[in-house]
């Protein structure tokens, strides 16, 4: 089956996201125990790619996603079929990466078998969140994007390896707050002014979805300031010339500055704590240089 998806185009058509992030982690986190690898480590990481590819387009379903960085999502590219039969075929397709990657993330071993249903159980959980509109926007950072797109992946490649429970709590204190950072960034994204980024049709804008950005933004804002963004945030058929008003009024509010600087400190904490985890030297240097690629463009802030 993997086969003949390749042969229909495979992903080319449509982005997932910053790709790789969870098999990349897994690997590394082989690499804070030991410098060899195993033909194993990599059905894993395939598998670790695949169950992110099924989070991210029903991710995008369940969001009502038309783009995801400038692309169009699974079930926009598949337009020869109407709008319902598309989003079915998306989720199917989502099913279908998902049950490729139990089958891969099953020769994860035992040691890492419990780690693999908790990172199945913490996505659920973020989604349902997310879909609840909770007002603690970091619980569902936590759940949704640090667990399975970090956190467990470098745990699972670091469990296969070996790792003793000093270098596994080492991958928790790096793995955290670079989770926290990724997605903080990856909100901000959707609300910083940028004329180069099209604008997506339905974003956290339109959406009114509770990310940290957005909350910080509500509390800081004067009564004028709250009164126009409870106007605009939210609004599904807010067009473009809208979504720039509320992004230029979310930046004076100081929202944006404050999660800049949110970010700045947990990319902090994730580098320190590599300086003091018991990592073999490849393992350490592999998480530093993650570190930016998760991250782009942070350093220089």
């Amino acid at each position: 089956m993997l086969t003949q998806w390749r042969h229909c185009g495979g992903w080319g058509h449509f982005s997932t996201g910053r790709e790789s992030e969870s098999a990349r982690f897994c690997w590394a986190g082989w690499h804070t125990v030991r410098h060899d690898a195993s033909p194993r480590l990599l059905d894993v990481a395939v598998g670790l790619e695949l169950f992110h590819a099924y989070v991210l387009i029903h991710d995008d379903v369940i969001d009502r996603s038309h783009t995801r960085r400038g692309r169009p999502t699974l079930h926009r590219v598949v337009d020869s079929l109407d709008e319902w039969s598309a989003v079915s075929a998306a989720i199917l397709l989502g099913d279908m990466c998902e049950a490729w990657s139990a089958e891969l993330l099953g020769g994860a071993g035992t040691t890492a078998a419990e780690r693999v249903r908790r990172m199945r159980e913490d996505v659920l959980i973020g989604q349902l969140l997310d879909l609840l509109g909770t007002e603690q926007p970091f619980q569902v950072i936590h759940y949704k994007t640090t667990q399975y797109t970090v956190h467990r992946p470098l745990r699972i490649g670091a469990a296969m390896a070996g790792a003793s429970r000093d270098v596994q709590d080492a991958c928790t204190a790096y793995a955290e707050p670079l989770g926290e950072a990724f997605q903080l960034l990856d909100d901000l994204e959707d609300v910083v002014p940028d004329g180069a980024r099209p604008l997506a049709p339905i974003g956290d804008l339109r959406e009114g979805k509770a990310t940290v950005v957005l909350e910080l933004a509500f509390e800081l804002a004067t009564a004028s300031q709250r009164e126009q963004l409870v106007h605009l945030v939210g609004d599904r058929d807010l067009d473009d010339a809208g979504v720039r008003m509320a992004q230029l009024l979310i930046a004076e509010t100081g929202a944006v500055d404050e999660v800049r600087r949110m970010i700045v400190t947990r990319r902090r904490r994730a580098l320190d704590a590599l300086d003091d985890a018991p990592f073999h030297p490849a393992g350490a240097d592999a998480l530093r240089a993650l570190t930016d690629l998760a991250l782009p463009g942070v350093r220089e802030w």
